[in-house]
């Protein structure tokens, strides 16, 4: 995935010989299996590193203080619904895995609206009032077929008016080396403004990974 980024993503203030820590926030962190990858990846040898992290459950909230703890991150635990984002740290790149219960294929299929499905909003929000360079947003497989694919295409719709160019994918994952099947739509959003486009990387055709 680095490659691909490598060709296609420049963001801006990127000074040669400067190493950079892109300031990332997340919304619906969990315990922060999202934050790992965003700490592990690098683009043109520059990293990210988030500076806040929100969910409500304050189980999940504790494992993310000692997750981030290295990089002295400020996790708030709190519904979404309650964030001040005019109290929050400005940030160049946002994430958020909006909940799935709504679009899972094993639940009611509630969708957008149902009780979780809406809370996609929230990144919206967040989008609009922190204006970052650029976004990821994560999600099942079956967001892309609730409500007959009218909710992708709301949710969608509304990236596009927070000002973003987006690209989305659905990953099967056991086709990148993970011994697992799990098929997630990732989508990738840069602000319109700076005429960033991404690619998404290409398996390497190696059989699937086994326990």
């Amino acid at each position: 995935m680095k490659d691909t980024a490598d060709r296609n993503l420049a963001l801006p203030d990127l000074e040669p010989m400067r190493k950079i820590k892109y300031k990332v926030g997340e919304l619906f962190a969990g315990a922060g299996g999202m934050a790992l990858g965003v700490r592990n990846a690098e683009i043109n040898g520059n990293g990210f590193v988030h500076v806040w992290a929100t969910d409500k459950d304050e189980d999940a909230c504790q494992t993310l203080k000692s997750n981030l703890s290295m990089c002295g991150c400020r996790v708030i635990c709190s519904p979404v619904e309650y964030l001040d984002f005019s109290g929050m740290q400005a940030i160049d790149g946002l994430v958020f895995g909006f909940p799935c219960n709504d679009f899972s294929v094993v639940g009611d299929r509630q969708g957008i609206s149902g009780q979780y499905g809406g809370l996609y909003r929230w990144g919206v929000k967040a989008l609009k009032a922190f204006r970052p360079a650029f976004f990821v947003a994560e999600n099942v497989g079956g967001l892309k077929s609730s409500g007959n694919s009218k909710d992708f295409d709301t949710i969608m719709s509304a990236l596009a008016r927070a000002g973003y160019r987006t690209f989305p994918h659905m990953y099967r994952f056991e086709k990148y080396g993970i011994p697992q099947t799990r098929h997630r739509v990732i989508i990738v959003g840069f602000r319109r403004d700076l005429g960033l486009v991404f690619s998404h990387p290409e398996p390497d055709g190696k059989p699937p990974a086994t326990c």
